[in-house]
């Protein structure tokens, strides 16, 4: 039997949903649901995370603390020797509020949240986010895997299928967001929680594959309506919770970072060849294929925008000394704030590593991270010939665009950053904040 007045906290993760693109919205009548619940909580736009991108935002979201402190980098990271790896849940370095929840013998579900693969023990439901191989692979534990079947719950589209077909794509995001949308009632009802969080890749595939349909022409007036209609179907299901809250569920809706239209591809390791600071030892391969990489190389570029020099001891055949760090990482460094497509420029912030992280892992993070203008997609492919490129996709991840509803809120008296919200899931429910963490609680 549930309790019927303990604290409980459900999180709505929609991946990649703008702020700006939510208002308007909830302007044009799109999502009325949504726009009720501001009545009873604040609605804020929130920064996300350096680098930018899903499975480090989301892990932040996850441990409380910037990268640094949990030593995730990117989708794609490279080992010491220039073999490229994905990260998973093992290489996150520090406790996550899902552990610290259990530990303080509440019970937690965590559907689908990037990072969660394979999944880590808990007192309760853990299903991995999307990069995890197999749905029977990502459930722990292995019992609820039929009530999962039953419901149609899917790890995730698939994105190469996706690229290649616009209605492939269409018809598969429905899918995937209507399993999980069933999913979330069925263990709702069926489950004891005190944290239930649900993540929605859907809203990010929107955003990158269909960004552009946002505006309404008559060319393109099946897409654009789609795109309408998928967040009416993101509403119904806002007043489908609202309707299920009680007392005692607070309610929190969440992205991880914002997003803006694609005007060009940034070839990084294309731009870093032309100015001498890469060359390979034989022809690359394939776009991934660093061990080509020659020990002449004073960098190399991963995505999204982030920069590693060729350090002694730290890579192999790197030859760039202590003495030669720092004037090789400023000059590289100036390039790229001069960097522009005819007069507009790329960069917005071109950062030193130590001025965006910090903690014991900062060894291991990009000596330089970018942050582009809206439009400029940073991207590091090995075998490209040009620098400036239009490929497939049409949308692409902002910093600063990230959102966050917090309810039973009426005030929060800073910006939001990403991790600052597992602070504030812990003070919901009576837990005490870690002292390592970055982030506050914003209901205090």
């Amino acid at each position: 039997m549930k309790s019927v007045d303990k604290k409980q906290v459900l999180v709505i993760g929609l991946d990649g949903f703008p702020y700006t693109l939510a208002n308007c919205l909830m302007d044009e009548g799109i999502m009325p649901n949504f726009k009720s619940l501001l009545e009873e909580g604040t609605f804020s736009q929130m920064d996300s995370i350096y680098p930018t991108v899903s499975n480090v935002a989301w892990t932040s979201y996850q441990t409380g603390k910037n990268p640094g402190k949990f030593g995730v980098y990117g989708f794609a990271e490279l080992t010491p020797e220039l073999d490229l790896y994905i990260p998973n849940s093992t290489n996150c370095k520090s406790k996550t509020i899902q552990e610290i929840i259990s530990e303080n013998g509440k019970r937690v579900i965590s559907l689908g949240v990037p990072g969660t693969y394979p999944p880590r023990p808990i007192n309760g439901i853990t299903v991995g986010g999307f990069l995890s191989p197999a749905l029977e692979k990502a459930v722990d534990p292995e019992s609820i895997l039929p009530e999962l079947r039953k419901t149609g719950y899917m790890v995730d589209i698939n994105p190469m299928k996706a690229r290649e077909s616009l209605e492939f794509f269409k018809e598969e995001n429905m899918k995937v967001f209507d399993g999980r949308v069933k999913t979330l009632f069925n263990l709702w009802d069926s489950q004891e929680w005190d944290l239930f969080t649900i993540h929605f890749m859907d809203t990010d595939r929107m955003g990158h594959f269909m960004f552009r349909f946002l505006d309404s022409n008559e060319s393109e007036s099946i897409n654009h309506a789609y795109y309408m209609n998928f967040f009416r179907k993101i509403d119904e299901l806002i007043g489908e919770v609202k309707e299920k809250l009680n007392d005692n569920i607070t309610l929190v809706i969440l992205s991880d970072h914002g997003f803006c239209r694609i005007k060009k591809e940034v070839q990084l390791n294309r731009w870093l060849q032309d100015r001498g600071y890469l060359a390979f030892s034989r022809p690359p391969a394939h776009d991934l294929d660093f061990e080509a990489i020659s020990p002449e190389s004073k960098a190399f570029a991963l995505v999204p925008g982030k920069i590693y020099l060729m350090r002694e001891g730290k890579w192999k055949g790197g030859q760039v000394t202590a003495a030669e760090y720092d004037g090789l990482r400023e000059e590289i460094i100036k390039k790229l704030t001069e960097f522009n497509e005819v007069g507009s420029p790329v960069c917005k912030k071109v950062l030193k590593r130590e001025e965006a992280i910090f903690g014991p892992y900062l060894d291991n993070a990009p000596d330089i991270i970018i942050d582009p203008h809206d439009g400029y997609d940073l991207k590091a492919g090995l075998k490209k010939n040009q620098i400036f490129e239009t490929g497939p996709l049409s949308g692409m991840h902002t910093y600063y665009d990230a959102m966050l509803y917090l309810q039973g809120t009426q005030a929060i008296n800073k910006r939001p950053v990403v991790y600052d919200v597992p602070a504030t899931i812990l003070n919901l429910l009576d837990i005490p904040i870690p002292e390592d963490f970055d982030g506050v609680s914003l209901n205090d």
